[in-house]
């Protein structure tokens, strides 16, 4: 192996970027990975590429610079046009037979980012999302298919870390550009979101917060999770299923995962609702009659006609849900149509 490529090698092994400075500081030679792929360097001065924060610590680093020595490594921003900038560490090494020449090599902490923070709409809370996401269900068929996502961001609320303030505002514009109609991503918890989003939409949720967080150097761990929406759902299933997900995830927090319980909830609502659907249809129900006494009289004035659904709870938490769904009505024509039926029996009463 030839000692020019185990050089090289080594080089890359350790750096991104590798770039030699003239005199006057400026690009000289470079070799790797630039800021944005296929940007021109050479013959440009550093200190273009620089912030002015970023530029003074370099203008320092250079001037401390000793020959035969490497610096020790600093972190600066990158400019990489069109408002974007690059977070790197950058460390230097004067090699004296090159003098005044230095040699910089340069790791990239992350990928590029607007330096500014996008501008969103602000993030819901739980009761917001849900009012959001009946609107789109009921009021909006062209939205296409339609899911959940859940993100959780651990420690994001563990400081008051200014760097982290950035960065929960940095989240929130990743995830109402995400979302459906750009408004529909909300917050549940410190660390923990939700987002009505389309499922066309392959962006990876998780990847684009962690690096939302590397744009101000913090290294997160976010974990994303979905569930999609079946348009042949009626969309007051969905609507209770999502109610007890966000009710979990406020009381349970990180305890629970939030689309297991959304899963869970809309499976047994359906069931529920099917099976109420077939007890209205069998009438397989039973009436009570509950007299309504005269207080001035203690005569029976009128029967309340009670019914009874089977099993060892009352029917109220059945009726709630029938009531919630919009099932209420078949079921209150059955009752009454049994009534009828008992009210014309010979000798009834």
């Amino acid at each position: 192996m030839k000692t020019k490529s185990r050089l090289l090698g080594l080089a890359f092994a350790s750096a991104d970027l590798l770039i030699e400075l003239d005199g006057d500081r400026n690009i000289a030679f470079f070799l790797g990975a630039t800021p944005t792929p296929g940007m021109d360097l050479s013959g440009r001065p550093l200190a273009s590429l620089l912030g002015h924060a970023s530029r003074t610590i370099v203008e320092g680093l250079l001037r401390d610079v000793k020959p035969g020595l490497r610096t020790a490594p600093v972190d600066i921003l990158m400019a990489c046009g069109d408002g974007k900038v690059r977070r790197a560490r950058l460390s230097a090494f004067a090699l004296p037979d090159l003098a005044p020449a230095v040699s910089c090599a340069l790791t990239w902490e992350g990928p590029a980012f607007a330096l500014e923070i996008p501008q969103s709409a602000p993030l819901l809370d739980a009761r917001g999302l849900i009012g959001r996401v009946r609107d789109t269900l009921t009021g909006q068929p062209d939205t296409g298919d339609l899911a959940f996502a859940f993100v959780d961001v651990p420690g994001l609320a563990a400081t008051d870390d200014e760097r982290f303030l950035r960065a929960a505002s940095r989240i929130e514009a990743v995830l109402q550009a995400v979302s459906a109609d750009g408004e529909s991503a909300a917050r549940l918890s410190p660390e923990r979101f939700a987002v009505l989003r389309n499922t066309a939409d392959t962006r990876d949720l998780a990847s684009e917060v962690n690096e939302a967080g590397q744009a101000e150097g913090l290294s997160l761990t976010a974990a994303a999770t979905q569930v999609s929406l079946s348009r042949s759902t009626p969309p007051d299933m969905v609507m209770k299923a999502l109610r007890f997900a966000l009710d979990g995830c406020i009381r349970d927090g990180a305890a629970v995962r939030p689309d297991v319980l959304f899963s869970d909830a809309l499976r047994k609502t359906m069931q529920e609702a099917e099976e109420f659907r077939a007890l209205v249809r069998s009438r397989q129900f039973e009436l009570q009659y509950q007299p309504i006494v005269d207080l001035g009289t203690g005569a029976a004035h009128h029967f309340e006609a009670l019914a009874r659904l089977g099993g060892s709870t009352g029917p109220a938490a059945t009726i709630r849900m029938a009531e919630e769904l919009g099932l209420i009505e078949g079921f209150d024509l059955a009752v009454a149509e049994k009534v009828l039926k008992q009210l014309r029996q010979p000798g009834f009463g």
